[in-house]
């Protein structure tokens, strides 16, 4: 089984990645895209392996504050940045998700880890 471990930058949350806009539907906000360029250059130093099929996706993020936060609003953008960057086939594969708030002070890391590991059709590790 193979894992890639990622460091990446704290993603938008699912309200701030898309906006409305007359006579073209819903369009990338600039924080968004903003984000996928950073995130995109981020994550390509790190050259990752390609994983296909099935996987388990585990999400640990730096809580940057005491404001209150949706922790599940953040796994749209990072799922979608792996498929962007083929380290994943495509989000329909992932059968497990975990996300996790972990204190800054905690890790070594500074903003997301990402452990993305390759599993047998439907494995479930809950």
């Amino acid at each position: 089984m193979t894992t890639v471990t990622l460091s990446l930058p704290m993603p938008p949350s699912v309200n701030q990645l898309y906006a409305n806009a007359r006579g073209k539907g819903r369009i990338k906000t600039a924080k968004y895209r903003d984000w996928l360029t950073e995130a995109g250059v981020t994550l390509e130093q790190q050259k990752p392996d390609h994983l296909s099929g099935w996987v388990s996706v585990t999400y640990l993020i730096c809580k940057p504050d005491a404001r209150k936060r949706d922790l599940m609003n953040l796994e749209k953008a990072l799922s979608d940045l792996l498929c962007k960057h083929y380290v994943i086939e495509d989000d329909s594969y992932i059968t497990v998700a975990k996300l996790a708030w972990v204190r800054p002070e905690d890790v070594l890391w500074k903003d997301v880890l990402v452990q993305v590991t390759e599993v047998e059709a439907y494995e479930q590790e809950i």
